[in-house]
């Protein structure tokens, strides 16, 4: 029995040691930021959407990216 108790604890040490600390990921999610038409990106108020060509600011020249909407 002492074998197999050494082993089962081995186990458990190799198993807790190769898991990543839940806290230490990086769970970053899509960009508030658009750079590319087509990609997701989060709405002010967390909402999923896709970046799209918006009407450009004042001295901005085209293209410009917004986050709108899926639906």
């Amino acid at each position: 029995m002492p074998v197999v108790r050494r082993f089962l604890i081995a186990l458990v040490a190799l198993a807790t040691a190769g898991c990543p600390d839940s806290t230490s990921g990086s769970k970053a999610g899509p960009p508030a930021t658009c750079t590319k038409r087509g990609e997701q990106c989060k709405l002010a108020d967390g909402v999923l959407g896709v970046c799209n060509d918006v009407a450009c600011p004042a001295g901005k020249d085209p293209p410009c990216l917004g986050c709108v909407s899926q639906h």
